[in-house]
């Protein structure tokens, strides 16, 4: 068994906030593989998706990789000269207390203040985008610790006992009663 390297808030570099394990579906394919070939531990799993804890969260599925998203976003904000805490504040403050950002591949971005002035500008894909799809975050947490722990029995994605064993004695979360595929924990299984 291996440790997982997880790029999360602490490898994008000061002072952006991104969690590409919640909002990059490259991303989160790499991390199912890498899991799949370390076969980490259960309670090293369960660490790592506890992070997913959102009700909602919104996944970019377009082809910019996450460095590439971190440099479109800096770089954007340096030009507008809005890099350092009190100017992006001032940027920020407009009734909303939030701006968009469109990137290159014409996906949308939403910026926010984050809570820890070390990590001040938090960005995620904005809901219902280009490029875009929400999900309930207890569904992504489903559908890669499933991909994950029956990677070898991918005939079992789908079936309801075999998915709520994991839902309940992994993520401790309650079962569902049903897995349609094309809607939720079955919609995103075929997509991810």
């Amino acid at each position: 068994m291996g440790s997982l390297k997880v790029h999360n808030y602490f490898d994008v570099p000061p002072p952006l906030i991104f969690n590409p394990l919640k909002h990059h579906l490259g991303y989160i394919r790499q991390f199912i593989t890498d899991a799949v070939n370390l076969k980490p531990g259960d309670s090293e799993l369960e660490e790592i998706l506890s992070g997913i804890g959102a009700p909602m969260t919104d996944i970019y599925l377009g082809t910019l990789s996450v460095q590439e998203i971190l440099d479109t976003v800096s770089t954007e904000l340096l030009e507008k000269k809005t890099f350092n805490l009190s100017s992006y504040r001032e940027w920020l403050n407009n009734e909303k207390k939030y701006r968009f950002m469109v990137l290159p591949d014409a996906s949308k971005w939403i910026l926010l203040e984050g809570r820890n002035t070390d990590r001040y500008i938090h960005f995620h894909p904005a809901k219902y985008s280009e490029h875009a799809f929400r999900v309930r975050g207890s569904t992504l947490r489903t559908v890669i610790a499933v991909k994950i722990k029956g990677a070898d029995q991918p005939g079992n994605w789908f079936n309801v006992d075999f998915v709520n064993e994991i839902r309940s004695s992994l993520l401790g979360l309650s079962p569902v009663k049903r897995i349609v595929r094309n809607k939720g924990i079955g919609r995103l299984m075929q997509m991810v």
